[in-house]
């Protein structure tokens, strides 16, 4: 196996602007299969021991993900990501789940991927929705962080299949500025209605807690409360709210 201590891609080959710098990334190539089958390998291993990812846009960075660890396998059908964990801001994250890929999307992604390098010489990543996320993961503990875990299977020929859960759980944190006493939350996305369904929200505040069940439509953007208790104060909990995120909710 490869073992990538420090790389850094470009935008272009006169490497001036930097899009992603990584650590400690670990690759194992079936090199047998590339030779036999005389192209791409057949299968790849990565592994990530305490990596670190530094993501740029406009040659500034705009975030970046520590302490990822855990293995991530890469076969011309499938994608499987085995417990992969990594600190993100101030939130732990746990990832897992596989991807079955389709080999007509895989190679039309190739062949167009190509085209693109061959006419413009310039590596895209789009970390729009990067900087967009960031910024509502500020969150600062003295003991333990927060923990979100997503688990999933996706088939790419079958994508009303998709199962996807995740659920969120912390205790004693600052999150936007804003002291929160614990959170627990559970959710799964429906692919039919493309909706989010929290079938479990507890969140604690001061001395009262906010609770319920709700489900939000990705595509309208609208968030339908099926029941909803609190016995929080929720003008002193927005009052709490740093500017930044006022004017996200607003």
């Amino acid at each position: 196996g490869l073992v990538i201590e420090n790389v850094t891609l470009f935008e272009t080959g006169k490497q001036e602007r930097p899009v992603l710098k990584a650590s400690d990334i670990g690759v194992n190539i079936d090199v047998v299969g590339m030779i036999r089958s005389r192209s791409n390998p057949a299968s790849a291993e990565i592994s990530f021991d305490e990596s670190i990812l530094t993501f740029f846009q406009e040659a500034q960075e705009v975030g970046s993900i520590s302490a990822l660890d855990g293995e991530v396998f890469v076969s011309k059908e499938r994608v499987e990501i085995k417990s992969l964990g990594a600190r993100i801001e101030g939130l732990d994250v746990i990832l897992g789940g596989d991807i079955r890929l389709s080999e007509k999307i895989s190679a039309a992604s190739d062949e167009a991927a190509a085209e693109e390098e061959e006419e413009t010489g310039v590596f895209a990543l789009d970390l729009a929705p990067v900087t967009k996320v960031l910024p509502w993961l500020k969150i600062e503990s003295s003991g333990a962080a927060p923990i979100l875990r997503v688990d999933f299977s996706l088939d790419a020929n079958a994508p009303e299949t998709a199962q996807v859960s995740a659920s969120l759980n912390g205790q004693s944190f600052l999150w936007q500025e804003v002291p929160i006493a614990s959170v627990s939350v559970s959710s799964q996305f429906d692919p039919a209605s493309k909706s989010l369904h929290f079938s479990t929200f507890q969140l604690g505040y001061g001395e009262g807690l906010i609770g319920g069940r709700m489900a939000f439509d990705i595509e309208s953007k609208i968030l339908t409360v099926a029941r909803m208790q609190s016995s929080v104060g929720l003008l002193a909990l927005v009052s709490d709210l740093d500017a930044e995120a006022k004017e996200a909710l607003a």
